[in-house]
């Protein structure tokens, strides 16, 4: 670490401990231009309270950046809002997640009062009335416990609902100030995240509670001993959603529609009744979690569909396409199905990727790292299919037509 006259000019990788933090000691006044964001591999950084000058673009490329400790005399730095600015419904200003477009998955940030920060709805840049604090949930945790909560608003950071229960809300509302909730998986949803938004408590009380209601339906305790308990479960879980219809008014006019953020997000499908294929999704996501079965979002092309862990195998789901299918109960087309049968997706995703650029290309890069995207070996047969989302019945007659079928080829051969 060079210092001179106050000033951090640059770090060396012996600066940076193995688990990616970085602490700047106590007498720095400033740091020069390019002397932390050369090194994408900083997780934890913490600025001394001497500090007086960040240069605002010093945050732009550290992509792996989740812990960040802003002092007092820190007002402004370039970390973005979210782009759901000009949606008139989410007004209330929100400390920024952004880095240039990747969403931060925030272990703890806290932004001093006055911080500046640009109010979604508005653009104008205003301070914060009071403290900030974006911090996941374990951390909130152990903040209370240690007793050293300072009356911050707080926004608590999530992967998923599981971890976040609506009794567990409610007291944690008695201790904090919640001014909302955040649900961000960066490896369940590498490029899915450009229009997540803090929750508000009532909003996620809602949500959490429809949850609840459709897990208690479902039913899982009843499929657990069942060796196909995974596709029993996402079977039903399917054909409770499928009521929830496409809002193509939030699709065609996006942020001039004031459902374009609700519609990507629980909000939407949950309470509204309508979702786009985010929004389809992430409900799915947090359900099938609630179930303790694993899933992931993927986008690629404009469009946005899961992978699933189904009793120990990989399937590909896209569950926008089928929705009215289901509904009608017909056959569907895109669920579980291997990596073969889904070639459609797979064009999506190379073709965003030729033609996008920047931040951009670099998530959807990731996602072929670290078999964060999941090969798909098998689909689902049909008549089993039928059979999950619309009972034994269904399956057993898709089955006995089939056989009929092919018992009449069989006859006419013959003849």
């Amino acid at each position: 670490m060079i210092i001179i006259n106050g000033e951090l000019r640059s770090l060396s990788e012996e600066d940076i401990s193995e688990d990616g933090s970085v602490v700047i000691p106590e007498g720095v006044k400033k740091i020069a231009r390019f002397s932390l964001n050369i090194h994408k591999d900083i997780k934890s950084l913490q600025f001394p309270q001497s500090i007086e000058e960040v240069p605002p673009e010093e945050f732009v490329y550290l992509c792996e950046l989740t812990k960040l400790y802003v002092p007092d005399g820190i007002k402004k730095l370039s970390i973005k809002p979210p782009v759901q600015r000009a949606v008139p419904k989410y007004d209330g200003l929100y400390p920024g997640m952004y880095f240039g477009r990747r969403l931060q998955p925030w272990e703890y940030l806290r932004l001093p009062k006055g911080f500046v920060i640009e109010n979604p709805a508005t653009k104008q840049e205003e301070p914060l009335e009071a403290p900030m604090l974006v911090v996941n949930i374990e951390n909130l945790d152990r903040i209370i416990a240690e007793n050293s909560y300072k009356g911050e608003d707080v926004i608590i950071n999530i992967k998923n609902v599981t971890e976040l229960s609506a009794e567990k809300l409610r007291e944690y509302a008695k201790i904090v100030k919640i001014k909302g909730i955040q649900i961000v998986d960066p490896k369940a949803q590498g490029l899915c995240q450009e229009t997540n938004v803090p929750y508000d408590v009532n909003t996620y009380l809602k949500c959490r509670e429809k949850i609840d209601e459709i897990v208690d339906e479902v039913n899982p305790q009843k499929h657990e001993h069942t060796p196909d308990r995974d596709k029993r479960i996402f079977g039903a879980i399917i054909k409770k959603l499928s009521t929830i219809t496409y809002d193509k008014v939030a699709f065609r006019k996006g942020l001039t529609s004031g459902r374009f953020v609700s519609s990507k997000n629980l909000e939407g499908g949950l309470l509204e009744g309508t979702c786009v294929c985010v929004g389809y999704s992430e409900i799915i996501r947090n359900i099938l979690a609630c179930c303790d079965i694993e899933s992931k979002l993927f986008s690629g092309g404009g469009h946005c569909w899961l992978q699933v862990k189904l009793d120990g195998k990989w399937y590909n789901a896209d569950f926008t396409f089928d929705q009215p299918k289901v509904l009608k109960g017909k056959k569907p087309k895109y669920l579980l199905k291997s990596d073969k049968d889904f070639k459609s997706h797979r064009r999506m995703i190379e073709d965003y990727k030729k033609t996008k650029r920047g931040m951009k290309e670099e998530i959807i890069a990731k996602v072929y790292k670290e078999d964060e995207l999941e090969e798909c070996s098998e689909s689902v047969p049909d008549d089993e299919l039928m059979k999950y989302i619309y009972g034994e019945e269904r399956g057993r007659t898709s089955l006995s037509v089939i056989r009929r079928l092919v018992r009449g080829r069989e006859v006419k051969k013959e003849e």
